[in-house]
This record gives C-alpha cells, structure tokens and sequence, in this order.
C-alpha cells in the first residue's frame, strides 16, 4: 500500500509487470488482469484515485489467496 500512496507511478508500474506473469501461473488470473490494468494506468500516471483503490483490492485479495496457495502447496508435496 506504501508504493501505492507514494504516487511512485513508474515503479508501480514495473512491480505490476514483475507479478502478471506469476499470478498468471498460479491460476489467479483476475489479479493478472488486475495488475495488466494497474500497469496500464500507472504508466500514463494521470489517475491516482483509480490506482489507489486498484492497488489497495489487489493486496487484499492477494492477502486472501496466500493462505489457500499455501495450502495447495501443502498437499502438492505430501504428493
């Protein structure tokens, strides 16, 4: 939420482009549409307001998702 707030808008944007691809790979492929938008708008950085909330249901449904991918990972290894 920090670099959200801190209207650091090109390292938001390059943090979004890092993660697309691993959201994608785990199956969270909302968030990777998410994050495609939050890259977009970041890289004109003329919507704060929008980016800001994007960015704040972005880490709370990733929030949501660590414990259930945790999980998943649990039983991947008891194979």
């Amino acid at each position: 939420p920090e670099l959200c707030r801190s209207n650091n808008w090109t390292a938001v944007a390059r943090l979004a482009h890092r993660l697309k691809p691993t959201l994608g790979m785990v199956g969270l492929t909302s968030l990777e549409d998410a994050m495609r938008t939050v890259e977009e708008k970041a890289t004109k950085g003329n919507e704060n307001n929008v980016l800001e909330r994007y960015c704040t249901d972005i880490i709370r449904n990733i929030d949501e998702k660590i414990p259930i991918l945790k999980k998943e990972l649990q039983k991947l290894s008891q194979g």
